[in-house]
């Protein structure tokens, strides 16, 4: 009876103690889509329409949460022309640089808040786009066709010093008529 009694209590104590934390995907909420220059979501554009990449990381949690930006990589916002006779054609990224303001590797987000990417494939006056400093000025509108763009995981984050990941991919298929 004992030895029932000490194993019932270590099981519920193993429990409640392994039920403290909470999964990394409870933690943080990720988003990515593109929007018109109205800012409604979309993945079908007109001819000579411009588009934004928009980007959100949210901290679900009651804690705050760090993150390295080993994500914002070479194919981060870029566009894969995906009609074409020659394969798949890069056609670029809407910045040059990212972070230009920020000194260190570790960004925290605090709870209930978000990290926002949000830049326009086109550079306009009207919109900035900060963590980006620096726009690619030599994007042109893109002519009909089907298109791709991703940002991949993983994603490295920490939680009063303890370390998750949350592996997952995004990608949008979008076009021009």
């Amino acid at each position: 009876m004992k030895l029932l009694l000490k194993t019932s209590l270590i099981l519920l104590l193993s429990h409640l103690l392994g039920c403290t934390g909470e999964e990394p995907n409870k933690k943080i909420e990720m988003a990515f889509e593109l929007r018109d220059e109205a800012g409604n979501r979309k993945t079908e554009f007109q001819s000579g329409e411009n588009f934004h990449f928009r980007f959100v990381i949210k901290n679900l949690s009651k804690k705050n949460v760090e993150y390295q930006p080993g994500f914002v990589d070479g194919s981060f916002f870029s566009v894969i022309n995906l009609d074409t006779s020659e394969g798949d054609i890069n056609m670029g990224q809407p910045y040059e640089n990212i972070f230009c303001a920020f000194f260190g590797t570790q960004f925290i987000i605090r709870p209930g808040e978000e990290q926002l990417f949000e830049i326009p494939w086109v550079p306009s006056e009207d919109f900035c786009c900060p963590p980006f400093c620096i726009v690619n000025k030599d994007n042109e509108l893109l002519p009909i066709g089907k298109y791709k763009t991703t940002v991949k995981g993983p994603f490295q984050f920490i939680q009063e010093e303890t370390p998750f990941i949350i592996d997952e991919d995004f990608e949008i298929m979008f076009e021009f008529n």
